[in-house]
């Protein structure tokens, strides 16, 4: 994926090979899934050379699994990490991924490597990936498609759900049906719990009021992330307002997402669309998603310098969460080209529902 544009990168910053390593010393690092299509669960190391064909290395279990799906068709065995990447890795510049590398690994690589020159990678890397290529939003459309339709049979079976874990586990067993996994834990927040934007679900009964429902799951390595905004009883027209105030502001911030538009500027414009209520969005507006739910540097935040480009893939979230009252939340996942169109598509109109 994209494995000549980087190469390219090599080049220019006159760096020799870039080392991306997947160990229990360090933080995951997805930018060996986006170069070489293996998302292993043992040891692997990718290499990628300025100037010839990149190379992996995996335990001996992941071997053969290796050999049939990686993108990149020259795959070892480990055997003696040391030795190997003397033998492979010895050149005068290494790039390393300083924002998955751990210190205890960055002097274990020092120690291999003497005479390499090491430098960080990361901001080349987040760099790449900001802007998707057809196959990557090809993945991720599906990945919408299919989280619009999980919860559309969330809402259709809504009424049999008692604790917030009901609802959740629908959900898990429904990406499961389908040989999927969740992008990340999924939230059920209700009544006063949906204040709290990262609520862990419990088994609390459904209370009236708000319920927030933060899901998404991957496909072909690739994330979604929605959130929709039920209400559990018979609401009150200041509840209706409230929450159309949320979406209307949701709607806004999609129709002002255009190319070359500061992503700080879309965020200001979403908080002074909510007015007085402001003050209770409590986080950005949103953020990049890709092969991780939460991807690279990008977001859409107060403090962002980013500006937004054909082909971004991200989320907009716009909520307000009022402590021991109530929280709401509604959130797309989008794709700006043109203009920004959402890819998760399941109805935000008002739902009440009665249990």
């Amino acid at each position: 994926m994209r494995l000549k544009e980087f190469k390219e990168i090599l080049i220019k910053e006159n760096i020799d090979a870039c080392i991306l390593l997947k160990s229990n010393l360090n933080k995951p690092d997805s930018n060996i899934i986006y170069f070489s299509n293996l998302d292993l669960s043992d040891f692997c190391c990718l290499i990628i050379y300025k100037d010839r064909e990149p190379l992996v290395i995996v335990a001996k279990l992941e071997f053969d699994k290796s050999k049939k799906s990686s993108y990149i068709k020259n795959v070892i065995m480990l055997t003696n990490l040391l030795e190997q990447l003397k033998k492979y890795a010895d050149c005068r510049t290494i790039g390393l991924n300083f924002d998955c590398i751990s210190i205890k690994e960055y002097q274990r690589l020092t120690e291999i490597l003497p005479n390499s020159s090491i430098v960080d990678v990361s901001k080349h890397l987040n760099d790449l990936r900001k802007l998707k290529t057809d196959k990557e939003i090809k993945k991720i459309k599906e990945a919408c498609r299919i989280t619009d339709g999980i919860l559309e049979k969330c809402i259709d079976n809504f009424k049999k759900f008692r604790m917030e874990t009901d609802v959740l586990d629908f959900i898990e067993s429904q990406t499961r049906k389908l040989g999927l996994v969740n992008s990340f834990p999924t939230i059920i927040a209700s009544g006063r719990d949906a204040a709290f934007p990262h609520h862990i679900t419990s088994k609390k009964r459904l209370e009236r009021g708000f319920c927030v429902i933060d899901f998404g799951v991957k496909f072909n390595n690739y994330c979604s992330d929605t959130t929709r905004t039920l209400f559990i009883g018979k609401p009150s027209e200041n509840e209706k307002e409230m929450y159309n105030l949320v979406l209307a502001a949701q709607i806004n911030s999609i129709k002002s997402s255009k190319v070359g538009v500061k992503t700080l500027e879309v965020d200001k414009a979403c908080r002074k669309f909510l007015g007085k209520y402001q003050k209770y969005f409590i986080h950005g507006l949103g953020h990049q998603i890709g092969i991780d739910v939460h991807e690279g540097a990008f977001r859409l935040s107060k403090n962002s310098k980013d500006s937004l480009q054909k082909r971004m893939v991200f989320t907009i979230e716009p909520g307000i969460y009022i402590k021991n009252k109530f929280g709401i939340r509604i959130e797309d996942t989008v794709l700006l080209n043109e203009k920004c169109t959402p890819l998760t598509r399941f109805t935000k109109e008002f739902i009440a529902i009665n249990l």
